[in-house]
């Protein structure tokens, strides 16, 4: 069991098109196991903010099966207005059938307030390949996803198909106390490859002392037709503390 306690700088963050799994991966024993994140930022002087964020997850591994379910809130208030307001669930099964090879299959809710999305849902999978490196591993996914919007104001795009793709890469450095987590999303129409999405994500962490470590992270999301009204990227940073168990 893995509990994260967020307890240094909490930076805007952004609900994505489909939210970066590989980051969240690891190593599942096997059996049960789980992990919790919570942050928590409280802003006053010339600016009055309060800022909360929960993530939970429980795996299940077992031979070649993994299953997990992560869910997650973020939200953001001044005394005036809430200024922030997301969420996800992501239910996902990773099979490595062929050693190195398997299938991922995924269902995925989302909302997010303020990029006025009432509801994002997707279904779908990939074909899954690893390949090992010195001190880590390469991570390629190609396959395709179901896509259903719904906006609070105007008609949203509704049912759509589309690729989505993945490559990642995950180094274990300076003796295992430094993990360096890379990954690139890249998820078209398959109807119209001029409408696509991008998600791009770094992670490290950076073992201070026992089971005591540092993330500083960096996220960016590219949609080249957002909703009406809403900026074609977006970025977010975080830097957090974890302790493992």
């Amino acid at each position: 069991m893995k509990l994260a306690l967020i307890l240094l700088l909490w930076l805007p963050s952004f609900a994505f098109a489909q939210v970066n799994i590989e980051e969240m991966r690891g190593k599942a024993k096997e059996g049960f196991s789980g992990k919790a994140d919570v942050g928590f930022d409280l802003q006053s002087g010339n600016t009055e903010t309060i800022s909360y964020r929960a993530t939970t997850r429980v795996d299940y591994a077992r031979g070649y099966h993994h299953y997990f379910l992560q869910l997650a809130i973020d939200r953001s208030e001044t005394p005036q207005a809430l200024v922030k307001d997301n969420a996800f669930a992501h239910l996902r099964w990773t099979a490595m059938w062929w050693g190195y090879l398997g299938t991922d299959l995924f269902v995925q809710s989302q909302y997010d307030f303020f990029k006025d999305l009432t509801l994002r849902q997707l279904e779908g999978g990939y074909l899954r390949l690893v390949v090992p490196v010195t001190s880590g591993q390469i991570a390629f996914g190609v396959g395709g996803m179901s896509e259903y919007e719904l906006l609070k104001e105007g008609e949203g795009e509704g049912f759509t198909l589309r690729m989505t793709n993945y490559i990642s890469l995950t180094e274990v450095l300076s003796k295992k106390r430094v993990k360096f987590d890379l990954t690139a999303y890249y998820q078209p129409k398959f109807e119209d490859f001029s409408d696509y999405r991008l998600t791009f994500v770094s992670q490290l962490e950076i073992t201070i002392v026992g089971q005591l470590s540092v993330l500083p992270s960096l996220n960016y999301a590219y949609d080249s037709s957002p909703p009406n009204g809403v900026r074609v990227d977006d970025s977010s940073t975080r830097v957090s503390l974890r302790y493992s168990w």
